[in-house]
């Protein structure tokens, strides 16, 4: 049985099926890790997921910065900024884990839980909110 840190649930949506489905899918990330430090499995696959976080996060807000301008939606700079900063987190983590930093999974899991709360279910919902006026 999996654990799951985060269960998506309808109020999450931003409105837009294509931002929630990639939501959905950082949310999954995010449980996938869960699950694997839950069963103390973490470190084995700690690298795997941080590559595929990493990698689909770059995707992700390339894509929403995309459906929000195609909306006529400017992302302030502080929100890219916040895009910035998680590639970056992510980055340092990916190091972190190659000069075996014991500690890094119970770091990496409040971060991507923390991060998803404020940046994903705040913030990019009230954008959304917002352009539906």
């Amino acid at each position: 049985m999996s654990e799951k840190l985060i269960e998506w649930q309808e109020n999450f949506s931003v409105n837009d099926e294509k931002i929630d489905f990639q939501h959905q899918k950082l949310i999954n990330l995010i449980n996938k890790f869960y699950d694997a430090f839950s069963n103390a499995s973490a470190v084995n696959i700690l690298s795997d997921i941080l590559n595929e976080m990493l990698d689909y996060a770059k995707y992700h807000f390339t894509e929403e910065e995309k459906i929000f301008k195609s909306k006529n939606i400017t992302l302030s700079d502080k929100h890219k900024e916040e895009h910035n900063f998680f590639i970056s987190k992510t980055e340092k983590f990916i190091d972190k884990f190659q000069e075996n930093d014991v500690t890094l999974s119970i770091e990496v899991m409040n971060f991507l839980r923390l991060w998803l709360y404020d940046h994903i279910l705040i913030k990019d919902k009230s954008i959304a909110i917002k352009s539906n006026k």
